[in-house]
């Protein structure tokens, strides 16, 4: 039975007017993989180019993103500067099977119908390098911008099979650019957005460049709460604000050696919550410092060896005021090789690698500083996990052969091992594909895809302060997780073209067993079983107009196997439907040149059959029909060819009508309109 509804209103007049001024919401495009050129936008390009576009995530060498064995999007450079994107979530919300709400103050990301409390079951990426935090990861509101984005890989599902047990749901693979000259974006809106990017490159040659930038961002967040959802936020304004924080980032080629280092340094308030009498005011600091290094040598036409050597050190500070409850102040370092060979025909690629990592986890506490406060006898220093140091190795097979010419066959498999958990159990993740493609407008793909994703120390048993050991009476309930989550996907994508019209029509079934969640604590939570389909329809109307349209839908339960907590954490309906996971979403958008220098582009997001917990009554329902209108108009080569200016609107209905909060029975407001206006 439905409780309540919120529902967005539009006049058929006033929706047409919308589309045609703002265009209806932006789908992914996929795009070729370009070194130094600029990569013209899609509504530029003729059939056969959209046809021929390349990535190079799924199997760690260049192919045509149609014959990829996942389901792939990409963004271009075009595509972000045109239509305004800054951040990862802007564009994550028009991939079909993805969906970005907020958790407390942060965003969340849900794949598939699978919603976790915050963004672990994600892997991001720069240039193929993982730049995960420990827990929690707040990369979607940190100051990690699209300014320095070539282009954008996403793989919708698993797809970890040549990476390693750190991602689990989906792959954002950010790739970088390379500029030929300085270039500085600033940009400023309201909400007391600003932001900086300032780059330097040098392109000597094609194995011999260079690339340095920094950024620097702060906002303001927005009133999201009522009284009844979150007392202790209600009538803030810190629900998506981000402190001053900071993201520099390099990359340098010499020969066959390639360089990448980072710096992530994002600040935000943290999660305000109750304990007794008192308002707990909490900030958060997340660091990640990240040095890689890769060389590839060709022993001959068709031997390869692939090395990579990589330094992570990250960290997360959570601090309280004195008497107000505990803090954290988590680290880990971590030293990571991977040593591949590559064997290439006619009609073969073969891949063999191998992968270690030790990680020094000799850094994290549980703070709590109150010497005044009645409720506590003392303070305390804890070490929240063992002091001890981890290992972590996998290896992996991977066969492509082109059986006839237009069936190719992808079969693969790693196992992975970390000493996290108890015992050094390996862990299977196979792939499986055939990749029909028997003339020039059809292509089908049948996939088996598994990923496995280990708990970080803080998360496993190796906790022996969060959990069940812990004698507080009535507050933790649960142990520590002890096995990896391990999520299987099997997939069925058909591509057609279609004279200038190209769609994709994929259906899918997906199994999440061991689903990690803060369940008082992190711990196995569940397992989540279900079906779906997603579907991407784009059509070049002119040369100078493009028309795109893609929505999904799905059916996932969540069946809970740990204990539920005093507290209510993972929150699910009656049906195993979980709060704010949309069953259908849809995004229609158009991108059009009105002169040589002058492109608009605009958005419309859909989404109804929302679960959401009434904190008035206290009972399920749901949150329904739900409108978002986004454009963007951008102006080319103002001065001298090299000025453009981007002036960007989100919600610009301003449709603050209540969603529901991932992950807990709270429903909140949205970000009004924002406008934004960035000069390149």
């Amino acid at each position: 039975m439905k409780l309540w509804s919120v529902r967005s209103g539009l006049c058929i007049p006033c929706s047409a007017l919308l589309l045609l001024m703002f265009g209806t919401a932006g789908g992914p495009t996929e795009a070729k993989a370009a070194e130094t050129e600029e990569i013209p936008a899609i509504f530029m390009m003729s059939i056969e180019e959209i046809m021929a576009l390349k990535v190079i995530t799924a199997s760690r060498h260049e192919e045509r993103a149609d014959l990829a064995p996942n389901v792939m999007y990409v963004i271009t450079r075009n595509e972000i500067t045109r239509r305004g994107y800054r951040t990862i979530g802007d564009v994550l919300n028009t991939i079909p099977g993805f969906a970005v709400f907020h958790r407390d103050m942060q965003y969340v990301v849900q794949v598939r119908g699978i919603a976790p409390n915050e963004n672990e079951k994600i892997t991001f990426m720069i240039n193929g390098h993982p730049v995960n935090q420990l827990t929690e990861p707040e990369i979607l509101v940190g100051p990690l911008l699209m300014d320095i984005v070539e282009r954008i890989e996403i793989i919708v599902g698993p797809g970890a099979v040549l990476y390693g047990a750190e991602t689990l749901g989906a792959i954002v693979n950010l790739i970088t650019r390379q500029p030929s000259h300085n270039e500085i974006v600033l940009s400023a809106g309201n909400y007391n957005t600003y932001s900086s990017t300032a780059m330097i490159g040098e392109n000597f040659a094609q194995d011999r460049h260079f690339m340095i930038s920094a950024t620097w961002i702060r906002r303001d967040g927005w009133d999201a709460w009522s009284e009844a959802a979150r007392p202790q936020l209600a009538g803030t304004r810190l629900t998506g604000k981000l402190h001053p924080s900071t993201f520099l980032y390099g990359q340098a080629q010499f020969g066959s050696w390639w360089f990448q280092a980072s710096s992530y340094n994002a600040h935000m308030p943290e999660l305000n919550m109750t304990e007794g009498p008192a308002v707990i005011t909490a900030r958060r600091d997340d660091y990640m410092d990240s040095l890689v290094a890769r060389n590839e040598q060709e022993i001959n036409d068709r031997w390869r060896v692939f090395n990579e050597f990589s330094y992570d050190n990250r960290r997360i500070v959570r601090a309280t005021v004195a008497g107000q409850g505990p803090g954290h102040d988590l680290a880990q370092a971590s030293y990571k090789a991977h040593s591949a060979m590559r064997y290439t025909t006619d009609r073969r690629y073969f891949q063999a690698g191998i992968q270690a990592g030790f990680n020094q986890n000799r850094h994290n506490y549980n703070l709590r500083w109150a010497p005044d406060a009645p409720a506590y006898e003392e303070s305390s220093i804890q070490s929240l996990a063992r002091i001890e140091d981890t290992y972590e190795y996998g290896f992996y097979l991977s066969e492509e052969f082109q059986a006839l010419p237009s069936l190719k066959l992808v079969a693969a498999c790693r196992a992975d091992a970390n000493s996290v958990l108890d015992g050094q159990k390996l862990h299977l993740s196979p792939r499986a594909a055939a990749i029909w493609n028997p003339n020039e407008v059809w292509v089908s793909k049948i996939m088996h895809n598994t990923a496995r994703r280990f708990p970080s120390p803080w998360m496993s048993t190796m906790n022996e302060v969060w959990g069940s050991k812990n004698t507080a009476p009535g507050y933790f309930v649960n142990a520590p997780a002890d096995s990896p989550e391990s999520l299987s996907t099997w997939e069925w994508q058909n591509i057609f073209y279609m004279g200038s019209t190209r769609l994709s029509v994929n259906i899918y079934h997906q199994r999440l067993r061991h689903y990690i969640a803060w369940f008082r604590p992190f711990t196995n939570a569940g397992d989540f079983e279900g079906t779906g389909g997603e579907i991407d329809l784009r059509m070049p109307v002119t040369r100078y107009l493009n028309i795109f349209i893609n929505g999904a839908v799905n059916d996932a339960d969540f069946e809970q196997t740990a204990v539920s907590p005093p507290i209510p954490m993972v929150s699910a309906n009656e049906k195993g439907q979980m709060a704010a996971v949309a069953r259908y979403t849809a995004n229609c958008g158009f991108d059009a040149r009105v002169r040589d220098n002058l492109h608009v582009s605009g958005s419309m997001r859909y989404f109804t059959r929302q679960p959401a917990f009434s904190a008035e009554s206290e009972q399920w329902g749901y949150v329904e029909d739900h409108v978002t209108v986004d454009g963007a108009v951008a102006w080319e080569r103002l001065i001298d060819g090299r000025l453009d200016l981007v002036l960007t609107g989100r919600n610009l209905l301003d449709n603050r009508d209540e969603v529901a909060s991932p992950f807990h029975r709270y429903t909140y407001s949205p970000r009004g309109v924002s406008v934004e206006l960035t000069a390149h």
